[in-house]
């Protein structure tokens, strides 16, 4: 801490005592430095503040106007990009400014957007507000020869030219329709961060207008005024500036040892790049950057909650596989012992590299649906070491999405593909990952939907799968394929287990169900462009028979089942032995029913789902004709239904296009058809 002590104060005076060479700074005196522009480097994390971290900040504004004190907002850590230049990097602080950035746009902008506030009588009150809007612009604003001027803040990468224009266009706000014109624009690679600015601007205009509605005044604009001037003046920060690289990583190490707010990614990030080498420091750098941006689409696509949770995965992923690391990887400091563990063993470039090769398997294989993969695997399909058909090229691509299904289904998942993507590599061992993907979907579905595991018992399982691979396997390429028959013996499929499958109550296990079935029967049609499986978010889960049957549809449930126990085999009447668990009797409770068997269930698209709605058979069947949307659209899928004589063979193989009803012997038949094809690939090994 002396070193970082040291670096903090000036040089010692002439008794030898270091004196503080930094002093605190109001929020207009930070920001109005003239042409400095202060910018987010690449490698920090996107804007990531949401609702309650904002909320936080207007209550600490609030409570500073409402007792006229200063308050303190902590330090900024800033570093000279290049000193040539005027523009400095922000190390820390950013959430911060950005959101005050933001206000201070929104205060520019609050009278313009407000016609009934432009009634002033007071001189001295008309010269306080134009000195405030004068004040924001200079705080947000470096003007260019007097003209339209550039943002003074740039934000991170990701919205960094959005951001700037949204900013510097407010400041030409004259009226109101000028400013509902200047509406922040999305970005498309960046979706989740420019939701989170967008929600942030949103939030501050109604914060804003709340404070003038409650005020006691005539027009509301002096309680703004008190606000906007307190925000420049009384809210003040410590500015910590850094000119050497080992500068910042001691400070950040001081951080990091006393716990003072570092995330996860923050403090990975500051012990891979402490322990590179420095000529490699810069490249890490740029890593972190293609990082963030990977898990922005991970969390759009709902893969990954954001790039702490992608890490944490790694994290559990290298306990597993390292034998020698702590076996729980969620305790903070465990992550700390497998984080310094693994780059002790393989090196913090390494380590790098070995997360940025899996975040490319993920965006290859589950972001672009696997066509990225494709193509390269056209490209090098003509070479004698690897030739991949057409058909299995297609094979590949819909796997992607049966295992994308497996992983909304359950998370643990995701520790097995940070496995296998750890040595992703298209042109030396793809054909392996394709197996080794497909035995990890076979693994953890038969964990969760057959065996109704619990998620630690899931999780303890795959850990248990990857450290037996890496006990057995003496190379670096993954194996899992040899593993998957663990659990799939005779006495896998008893009764109980037949009716986990049967009825499953949550929507992800249905979904995961329904497109596995479709996989067994239709590669192809998994990817084929009229099929809406290319897509996944596009296609819903239908209830057939909807959960709020006793309005539109029969209540002939009692009779129906008793005819069915009549006639089924042995296994069936025992599957079907209590009423009560399978029959809906009562309105409104339908989980572990009929309602929720996999056979009353389908895929269709979003459109055609909102028109179902709770509709009678009939209505429902209207719609679904009109969109041209099939429950079963491939003839494998339904063929074991003629062959046992309980449908009549039509041209489409639409059967259910001839139904005039949806009974419980639907339900039922539509569930025995799914089991046979289920029951006949599921020990299938890889076959593409």
């Amino acid at each position: 801490m002396r070193q970082i002590h040291q670096i903090l104060m000036s040089n010692p005076d002439n008794r030898g005592n270091y004196v503080p060479r930094l002093q605190a700074k109001s929020i207009a005196s930070f920001l109005n430095t003239p042409d400095r522009t202060i910018q987010i480097p690449d490698y920090q994390r996107p804007y990531s503040w949401g609702e309650n971290q904002r909320k936080k900040l207007f209550q600490d504004l609030a409570v500073a106007v409402d007792q006229q004190e200063m308050w303190f907002l902590g330090p900024i850590y800033t570093t000279s990009a290049d000193p040539q230049t005027t523009t400095i990097d922000l190390l820390d602080g950013q959430q911060r400014l950005t959101t005050i950035a933001i206000i201070l746009r929104e205060l520019y902008c609050f009278r313009h957007r407000h016609p009934e506030f432009q009634r002033f009588q007071d001189t001295e009150f008309i010269i306080r507000w134009q000195n405030l809007e004068a004040k924001c612009r200079q705080a947000i604003i470096n003007d260019v020869f007097n003209g339209a001027g550039e943002s003074k803040f740039q934000t991170d990468l990701s919205v960094r030219e959005e951001f700037s224009q949204w900013i510097v266009n407010g400041t030409r706000v004259r009226n109101k329709e000028n400013y509902e014109s200047l509406e922040f624009r999305t970005s498309e690679s960046w979706q989740l961060t420019s939701k989170r600015i967008k929600e942030a601007i949103n939030q501050v205009a109604e914060w804003l207008d709340k404070i003038a509605s409650d005020s006691n005044s005539e027009n509301g604009l002096d309680e703004i005024l008190r606000y906007g001037e307190h925000l420049l003046y009384g809210l003040w920060i410590i500015e910590i500036p850094f000119n050497q690289d080992n500068d910042i990583l001691k400070v950040f190490e001081a951080m990091n040892n006393r716990g003072l707010g570092l995330s996860l990614s923050d403090k990975m990030r500051f012990l891979i790049i402490s322990q590179s080498s420095s000529e490699n420091r810069a490249a890490i750098r740029q890593d972190w950057g293609e990082l963030y941006k990977a898990c922005e689409s991970f969390a759009v696509s709902k893969l990954f909650r954001d790039v702490d949770e992608f890490l944490e995965v790694y994290l559990s992923m290298k306990t597993a596989s390292c034998t020698e690391l702590p076996q729980d990887a969620n305790d903070e400091n465990t992550r700390d012992k497998v984080i310094e563990t693994t780059i002790a063993t393989i090196g913090a470039h390494s380590m790098m590299n070995e997360i940025i090769v899996i975040s490319k398997f993920y965006k290859d294989v589950f972001i672009d649906g696997a066509h990225t993969a494709a193509r390269e695997l056209e490209r090098i399909s003509g070479r004698e070491s690897m030739v991949w058909t057409r058909q299995q090229i297609e094979a590949v691509k819909a796997l992607s999405i049966v295992g994308r299904s497996v992983i909304l289904m359950s998370k643990n998942m995701r520790i097995f593909l940070h496995y296998i993507g750890s040595s992703y590599d298209l042109e030396r061992n793809f054909f392996i990952t394709v197996q080794d993907l497909w035995a990890a979907i076979r693994i953890v579905f038969q964990e969760v939907v057959i065996f109704n595991s619990t998620s630690n018992t899931v999780r303890t399982k795959v850990q248990h799968c990857i450290s037996k691979v890496c006990d057995e396997d003496d190379t670096s390429t993954p194996n899992l394929t040899s593993l998957v028959k663990i659990g799939e013996t005779g006495e896998g499929w008893t009764i109980g287990n037949k009716k986990n499958l049967f009825i499953q109550n949550n929507a992800d296990e249905s979904r995961a169900s329904l497109i596995l079935f479709q996989w067994f029967t239709a590669k192809e049609q998994l990817v084929h462009p009229d099929s809406g499986f290319s897509s996944r978010e596009t296609m819903h889960l239908e209830h057939i028979c909807p959960k709020k049957w006793w309005q539109h549809w029969p209540n002939n449930w009692v009779d129906e089942i008793k005819t069915i126990k009549e006639t089924k085999s042995e296994w069936w009447t025992k599957l079907l032995d209590d009423e009560e668990d399978i029959i809906p009797t009562e309105t409104g409770k339908h989980k572990g029913t009929l309602i929720e068997s996999i056979g009353n269930k389908a895929l269709i698209p979003h459109s055609t789902n909102i028109r179902c709605s709770n509709f009678n058979w009939e209505e429902k069947k209207a719609a679904l004709t009109r969109d041209n949307v099939s429950l079963y659209p491939n003839w494998k899928i339904i063929s074991p239904l003629v062959d046992a004589g309980l449908i009549t063979h039509n041209n489409t193989g639409d059967y259910w296009r001839n139904l005039h009803t949806w009974e419980t012997t639907t339900i039922i038949n539509n569930y025995l058809s799914l089991l046979q094809s289920f029951q006949q690939n599921w020990l299938n090994q890889w076959d593409a």
